[in-house]
């Protein structure tokens, strides 16, 4: 055990670590100052609708979900995107695959969506802008947390390699 204690916390390999950590806090300070940047502009987009049938989800992932339509007027597909920040979906959502969907939307972005005359996805904000600035908040808020997470280790293998270069060099 004292054989693998003495070789993992060398000191190159702190050092190592240490510029490693300093180059991804760099890249994720890049992203923060470019998400920082990157606001969204004051724009208020039409509301529509579309009807069709549920085909299938797409994706769902933490950031939300996306799901297909089958569009009653044309038939063509179309592929539509659940943001966390845009809509809150109730359980189910997923279950109703098949049946008749009503969805209000910008662009792709869906504000609502009614299956079978049940309400599965509820708008959490009033406007275009206003569900673009809480997207764009939950981002740079992520995005700050991450870089203060990388900065802190960083800071902490940085005072190991420093503690750690200082007591060699009094062994010798």
């Amino acid at each position: 055990m004292s054989i693998l204690k003495e070789n993992l916390f060398e000191p190159k390999k702190l050092l190592r670590l240490t510029i490693f950590l300093f180059l991804v806090f760099l890249f994720y300070f890049g992203f923060y100052i470019f998400a920082v940047i990157d606001r969204p502009i004051y724009t208020e987009g039409e509301l529509l609708a579309t009807e069709g049938k549920f085909i299938a989800i797409a994706a769902s992932t933490q950031r939300g979900t996306s799901f297909v339509i089958k569009e009653r007027s044309d038939g063509s597909l179309k592929k539509f995107h659940i943001t966390s920040g845009y809509t809150e979906v109730k359980s189910g959502f997923s279950s109703s695959i098949g049946q008749e969907v009503i969805v209000q939307h910008y662009d792709r972005q869906v504000i609502s969506c009614k299956i079978d005359g049940v309400e599965f996805c509820v708008s959490n904000c009033v406007g275009k802008y206003e569900c673009e600035m809480k997207v764009y908040r939950a981002s740079v808020s992520a995005l700050k947390k991450m870089v203060y997470t990388v900065a802190v280790l960083f800071f902490v293998s940085l005072v190991a390699y420093l503690i750690k270069r200082k007591r060699q060099a009094l062994k010798e």
